[in-house]
């Protein structure tokens, strides 16, 4: 049956029909033809019987074959169709799968690459820590050797101690000594310049007498010289007193507001005197007119000193006349300028260096003391200002001092441990 129907599958349907015609009405065309007389009509009816029901079964059994092919075909049709959807989805998530898996190498490259990144840094950390443990047994033992230091700096402090107090006892003492032996020297200086300028002024009086009541040209030439060495050894002495007091650290400034103008008022008499001795023209111009923080003694003798020694040191050149400017400016509200420029003999380069040294000449003829730019330096010096020597040989000397403007409190309260030995006044 199998056989048969496998058969008939195979068999086209034209062939089929064809076929069982011809067995069903072949008997007939047979009979009619009367090829097979000895086959009687029942017999050929019963065949064609047979044959048509035979047809039937076939056709039926070919029929029914037939639609359960095309049930499967059309269930194949929809299994290929879902299959190749199925094969669609599953090539698309092979594509993600496989860029995945790109990506994913990708990842596992930049792993990797991370690992020996961090296996070369691991490594490093292990050299250093094992460096660092090297270091700190290095340290633990400087540590005790520290240790050991301190105990023995601690011992030599303990015994500093105990020769810093021996030591400062006896600086004390020594400061005992010298501060006896300060006094001593100011009281010596003050009766010192007392006992000399005594005689000085007694006989500077007499000479003026003399020179009124004896008219002898000689004489009055005698005089005039007297005169002339006893003003200079009378402002000797009084430049030795200025030193002392200016030089001096135990010396208190009396800081008070002073009118510049009283500190010129003083000194006008004494250095248009000497202006006038010495043939030189002397100009001063002050335009502070409001009052300055200062020491009324220490200012004077800066200005008395700058000015004398200006005209002291005139020109020696004929074709000039000598003269000495004095300016007194501010500057910035901030300081005080004094800026003294004369026309005189100046100051050799080789010796511009030595100018402010005590009782340095700069040479025989000199007849200065040596003292009177000491006294400005250390007078400027104490007033915390700047001192500034410009000067050209033969063609003259600006000197310019550069006083800061201070308040009263603030003076007194840089001068509060500097407190008087001897008052000299």
């Amino acid at each position: 049956m199998k056989l048969l129907l496998a058969l008939l599958h195979r068999l086209h349907a034209p062939m089929i029909i064809t076929l069982v015609c011809s067995l069903c009405f072949q008997p007939c065309i047979l009979l009619a033809q009367g090829r097979h007389p000895w086959i009687s009509l029942d017999a050929l009816l019963y065949i064609s019987a047979i044959g048509f029901f035979i047809t039937l079964f076939i056709l039926g059994l070919f029929l029914q074959n037939n639609y359960k092919n095309k049930r499967l075909n059309k269930l194949l049709l929809e299994k290929k169709q879902e299959i190749e959807r199925q094969s669609a989805i599953l090539e698309v998530k092979n594509q993600e799968l496989m860029l995945k898996n790109t990506i994913v190498e990708n990842l596992n490259k930049e792993i990797r690459k991370k690992n020996k990144k961090l296996e070369i840094q691991n490594q490093k950390i292990i050299r250093q820590r094992n460096m660092l443990l090297k270091q700190n047994k290095r340290i633990a033992q400087t540590k005790i050797q520290l240790e050991k230091a301190v105990e023995e700096l601690k011992q030599v402090n303990s015994n500093l101690d105990k020769k810093i107090q021996q030591r400062t006892w006896k600086i004390k003492r020594t400061n005992e000594k010298l501060t006896k032996a300060n006094k001593e020297l100011d009281l010596m200086v003050y009766s010192t310049w007392h006992d000399f300028r005594s005689p000085i002024t007694s006989l500077l009086g007499l000479v003026e007498l003399a020179r009124l009541d004896v008219q002898h040209e000689q004489a009055q030439m005698y005089f005039t010289q007297m005169l002339h060495i006893l003003k200079k050894a009378d402002r000797t002495l009084a430049k030795i007193r200025m030193l002392s007091i200016v030089s001096r650290k135990s010396s208190v400034y009396f800081f008070e507001n002073i009118m510049i103008d009283e500190v010129i008022e003083e000194l006008k008499a004494r250095l248009d005197e000497l202006a006038k001795t010495n043939q030189v023209q002397l100009f001063i111009e002050n335009t502070v007119k409001k009052p300055f923080p200062s020491d009324f003694d220490t200012l004077s003798f800066l200005l008395e000193n700058l000015i004398e020694n200006a005209i002291i040191f005139k020109t020696d050149d004929p074709q000039k006349v000598p003269t000495v400017q004095v300016n007194i400016d501010y500057e910035a509200n901030k300081y005080i300028i004094i800026r003294v420029q004369d026309n005189g003999i100046g100051i050799a380069e080789s010796i511009k260096d030595k100018v402010c040294d005590l009782l340095f000449r700069g040479s025989e003829k000199s007849e200065g003391s040596g003292m009177g730019l000491y006294i400005v330096q250390i007078a400027v010096e104490k007033m915390q200002g700047e001192l500034n020597i410009q000067s050209e040989e033969g063609i003259g000397t600006i000197i310019t001092c550069r006083l800061p403007i201070r308040s009263i409190d603030i003076a007194e309260e840089e001068n509060i441990n500097s407190m008087p030995n001897v008052d000299i006044t």
